[in-house]
């Protein structure tokens, strides 16, 4: 554990700005877990003028600071219930089937026959969190992919940035402020389609999360700007999170044929000719740990950020209200008492293992992602799926270690992710 007392902005090669913030950076696995358990850790920092441009100042519940996202949580965990999870299997296989109709169209793009594996996965997820939780006709699932994708990264740009950098920068700073209203242009239209339907649709004992909370909003429980926030939200982590740690996933298995066969035997001894069922999913215990070793090497969340509310002390640091804390858990899922060879891909290092602190890559306690049983089904759903029909090869010389990412709030690759997707015999 590391202290910082500084953070420095640089643009166009020159200091700017640097402002006294006192940071605490924790690789520990016993303090991140006792962090990440405590209420005293679950506000996020960042700059109040860029969340609130993107929102997400003390609304929704990904970065919200305000102790409202409590009440805001339990509609995104009432969504996320059994009955939502036991639907998520056969909603993942049939997405996943109706996007594979695309795989020809998409290789004739390319000069080569590779598809573009990201945005192939993004539409997957967008279909899933959408028949899971929205319920609405999306009339041009291209188009709000490409949203997600541009308000994710105007995210970024406005987390930590000071404004003054907005002025030195204005074309950038205008280019995220459209990224940001075009999403949430979409989401009010949807939402909108969505209070239109509920009008004449007969009283549901199952209501879906945006049923759920346009029926807070009737009630007087929620704003309408909680109910556009957490709808975005919902589809933003749901679409482009969740196809990241996927996207990372195939190519984890495509650099790893002895991987892809041990999976393939795994399917065959399990499911033999059949898609698979919410009863599977559990005993398809290697492939779970192939998942589990894609998001070590390569987490989406490289690192978890939180303020401390009130004084406290961590390992024997003082960390006074304010204090920023950065939990690394890209180092801490390298350690090599935990990892033997911890750079190298090998799901053996989760046989017979229940890791705790070591291995977090969706958090835990109250700030925990809401939604990790549901990306798991929905990762193991996909992969099966897929590997039934068709080969998974890498672009030549691309592996997991090599991908070039953006290393922010998400790790995020930098450049096109090409995949080429060969059907089996």
């Amino acid at each position: 554990m590391s202290r910082s007392l500084l953070y420095v902005w640089v643009v166009r090669g020159r200091l700017v700005t640097a402002v006294c913030i006192v940071n605490v950076f924790i690789t520990r696995p016993s303090a991140a877990w006792y962090v990440l358990k405590s209420n005293n850790y679950c506000r996020r920092f960042g700059s109040r003028a860029g969340l609130s441009a993107i929102g997400m100042y003390q609304n929704g519940i990904i970065w919200n600071g305000d102790d409202g996202w409590r009440v805001l949580r339990g509609f995104f965990q009432k969504a996320l219930n059994a009955d939502t999870l036991n639907r998520a299997t056969s909603t993942a296989v049939d997405a996943t089937y109706r996007q594979m109709g695309n795989i020809a169209a998409l290789q004739q793009k390319t000069t080569d026959g590779k598809i573009e594996a990201l945005d192939f996965l993004r539409r997957i997820t967008l279909e899933v969190t959408n028949n899971l939780t929205l319920g609405v006709h999306i009339a041009d699932p291209d188009d709000l992919v490409e949203r997600i994708v541009r308000y994710f990264k105007a995210w970024e740009f406005f987390l930590l940035r000071p404004p003054i950098l907005y002025l030195m920068t204005p074309m950038l700073y205008w280019k995220h402020c459209r990224a940001v209203n075009d999403l949430n242009e979409a989401i009010a239209e949807l939402v909108s389609n969505k209070r239109e339907e509920l009008k004449t649709a007969p009283p549901s004992d199952k209501p879906d999360f945006a049923t759920c909370l346009l029926q807070a909003e009737e009630r007087g429980e929620v704003s309408p700007a909680h109910v556009q926030q957490c709808v975005l939200e919902m589809l933003l982590a749901g679409t482009d999170t969740s196809s990241v740690s996927i996207y990372y996933l195939l190519v984890s298995v495509a650099e790893n044929p002895q991987v892809e066969q041990k999976v393939l035997e795994e399917m065959r001894d399990i499911l033999g000719e059949r898609d698979p069922t919410k009863a599977d999913l559990p005993q398809l215990v290697y492939l779970e740990r192939v998942i589990k070793e894609a998001m070590r090497i390569k987490p989406v969340g490289p690192v978890i950020m939180r303020q401390a509310k009130e004084d406290d002390r961590i390992d024997g640091i003082e960390t006074p209200a304010g204090t920023n804390i950065i939990l690394n858990l890209a180092d801490m899922h390298r350690r090599q008492e935990n990892f033997p060879a911890p750079d190298h891909f090998n799901p053996q290092h989760f046989d017979n293992k229940d890791f705790q602190g070591e291995y977090v890559p969706f958090g835990t306690g109250p700030k925990g992602c809401v939604g990790q049983f549901l990306a798991m089904i929905e990762m193991k759903a996909i992969m099966c799926t897929l590997l039934r029909k068709y080969r998974l090869r890498a672009v030549l010389g691309e592996s997991l270690e090599g991908i070039e990412t953006h290393w922010d709030i998400a790790q995020q690759p930098v450049n096109a992710s090409y995949m080429y997707f060969e059907e089996r015999n």
